[in-house]
């Protein structure tokens, strides 16, 4: 890496038991900036976006959904 570059690191855990919300680690050039779920047992001095009991973001994995594709005839001539 370059001295002119800052590395920018996420990891996220999926759901368990234990964090139904998952797990978020952000960092920026190393620096734990962000932490929630079991990140935050880690770095319990860093701050967490979760609020009302509950994150402000949520992830979907769409990886293994089936799709169909549809046409309202808009595009059609």
């Amino acid at each position: 890496m370059s001295a002119d570059t800052v590395e920018v690191q996420d990891r996220y855990m999926k759901p368990t038991a234990e964090y139904p919300e998952g797990s978020w680690l952000h960092k920026i050039g190393g620096e734990v900036q962000v932490a929630t779920g079991y990140y935050a047992t880690i770095y319990p001095d860093k701050p967490s976006p979760y609020w009302h009991k509950s994150a402000p973001y949520f992830v979907m994995d769409t990886a293994d959904w089936e799709w169909e594709k549809k046409s309202d005839g808009s595009q059609e001539k």
